[in-house]
């Protein structure tokens, strides 16, 4: 189980209280409006939950009409302790029969056409039972729900404390710290908004200086609608007004300038200069801006990263590993250093992306270093790993998941099998061979064609068959797996594919100025990779 919490612990926890299947009084009329009365309790992913209508039971009320209404609870109903919603009780939610699950779906419920409260379905399996559980505690034709965002339970945990609950939840604004573009968005524009001030005003925040024309005067909230969704910006004003900031050009609800500059953050912003030059764009070319100042900014979006590679992980069977290489400026020399990547499949059957450390080598120690960062964050139930053949990368799998079935990628291996092959004409067939061993039903199968190709290869080429004979069997490691996930699980293909598109969008950097700046834009493109995963269909159905 991903979690500590088992369907039959939820089940008994949540009928622990007056409204449960116990001996416990009903509480009166009275006693339920004042909320005086025992409730059931539980503890999942870490959140506090008190279960105040338990499911098949009957929860009644009065609307604001005086029209008195019933509905029968379809899953467990209550809220989460120490939290405040837009009604200012704690934010409801909804406790389905899936603890596995793990996503979380919020819903913007609408009273009368306009936002009322948000209600979190947790423990759905799918969005549509989500959805079909919640419409169906209501009356029928309940006109409530206005939208659903899917959400990690990373970011559940985040959202109560640092979103506004007053508002509606966006996708796009759902972060875990700094996940979501919008919140980058936000942030980089209200600093951006706060460095113009200051040029206008010829004077920094408390600064006396003769040159000083006027003084600050707070801050005045401004929303822009984005493809991002609502972005709430702060701009900041002047005493005797005359200014505004030129990236939130005044009465302008277009963001093209806005989201060009932040893609360009994120492809440039690896320098003081180059984030300078991004900047510019948004507060006009004249201004200078210092390398303090840029400091402040790259801080803020660090700490969501940050937050983003020490998130919690979870069960997860299958794990891929890699790395990829980037010049980095190190100790006043120019290296080449390694960007090691885990993405994996959970026990949902959704890929993730686990983590990303930048090394100065693929040598034992760091793998091993980056392998135990993941347990330590709550890696667990791996069953298999896949992987290319480094020394480093295998002594630290070995050292980390001893007995942990290994996974050589089958592609690499057809592409190191053609170098002792001299002659071009017999590449082919002999690429052929391999694919017929590699596509076999199962290992003994596969084991049976390999000496058949053996024996030929002895003759014809026999310094590829003491190399097949030794290295092909450590691509076999697949066959033990559901035949259906064994496509997409010989090759590390999936991830190779994932860091082609890091080299893309890095190569306009060409040289990183430290490892720190390396990690922040890789980082920054996995996480919006992970996010994309998160709330897409399941990669692999794991109960085939």
């Amino acid at each position: 189980m991903p979690h500590s919490a088992t369907f039959l612990h939820i089940e008994t926890q949540a009928h622990g209280g007056a409204f449960g299947h116990n001996s416990i009084p009903t509480p009166t009329e009275a006693q339920a409006k004042a909320g005086n009365y025992k409730l059931g309790r539980i503890n999942l992913y870490g959140l506090n939950i008190a279960i105040e209508q338990p499911r098949g039971t009957y929860r009644t009320g009065t609307d604001a009409n005086g029209k008195r209404w019933t509905s029968r609870m379809a899953a467990h109903y209550g809220y989460f302790e120490r939290t405040r919603g837009n009604d200012g009780d704690g934010v409801d939610c909804f406790v389905g029969f899936y603890p596995q699950s793990e996503l979380a779906y919020v819903i913007n419920q609408n009273v009368d056409g306009r936002f009322d409260e948000h209600k979190v379905m947790l423990c759905f399996p799918d969005e549509a039972t989500a959805r079909r559980a919640y419409a169906d505690s209501y009356d029928r034709g309940w006109p409530g729900l206005a939208s659903l965002v899917p959400a990690s339970i990373s970011q559940l945990k985040w959202w109560p404390k640092n979103g506004d609950m007053t508002r509606p939840l966006k996708a796009c604004l759902l972060a875990n710290g700094l996940d979501g573009a919008g919140e980058a968005l936000r942030i980089l524009v209200n600093e951006a908004s706060r460095i113009e001030r200051a040029q206008h005003l010829q004077a920094t925040p408390y600064e006396r200086s003769a040159q000083r024309v006027d003084y600050a005067n707070g801050y005045k909230s401004k929303t822009v609608l984005t493809r991002l969704g609502e972005v709430t910006f702060e701009v900041p004003q002047v005493r005797s007004g005359g200014f505004y900031p030129s990236a939130l050009e005044r009465g302008s609800r277009s963001e093209q300038a806005m989201n060009l500059a932040l893609a360009e953050m994120y492809v440039q912003g690896v320098s003081t200069r180059k984030v300078i030059t991004v900047l510019q764009k948004l507060v006009g070319p004249e201004i200078s801006i210092s390398s303090t100042q840029i400091s402040r900014c790259t801080a803020l979006l660090d700490e969501g990263l940050q937050a983003w590679r020490t998130r919690s992980l979870d069960e997860t069977p299958y794990v891929i590993l890699d790395a990829r290489y980037e010049r980095v400026r190190h100790a006043n020399q120019v290296v080449d250093c390694a960007v090691l990547v885990a993405i994996g499949v959970t026990a949902s059957g959704h890929r993730r992306v686990l983590g990303v450390s930048v090394a100065l080598s693929e040598a034992e120690v760091h793998w091993r270093a980056f392998l135990d960062s993941l347990i330590q964050r709550g890696l667990r139930g791996v069953k298999f790993i896949a992987s290319d053949d480094h020394a480093g990368l295998k002594a630290a799998r070995k050292a980390m998941f001893p007995g942990v079935p290994w996974q050589r990628c089958q592609f690499h291996l057809q592409h190191n099998a053609q170098g002792y092959v001299s002659k071009l004409d017999q590449r082919t067939p002999v690429a052929r061979q391999i694919r017929g061993i590699f596509n076999a039903s199962d290992a003994h199968e596969a084991q049976r064609l390999l000496n058949m190709a053996l024996k030929e290869w002895q003759v014809s080429h026999p310094q590829l068959a003491a190399w097949a004979e030794i290295n092909l069997p450590e691509g076999f490691a697949v066959f033990g797996l559901p035949e259906a996930h064994r496509l997409r699980l010989r090759t590390t293909n999936g991830l190779e594919r994932l860091n082609r598109e890091l080299k893309r969008r890095t190569r306009v950097a060409t040289l990183f100025p430290n490892t720190d700046s390396c990690l922040r834009l890789v980082s920054a493109l996995l996480a919006e990779q992970d996010e994309e995963w998160m709330s897409a269909k399941i990669y692999l159905n794991m109960k085939p």
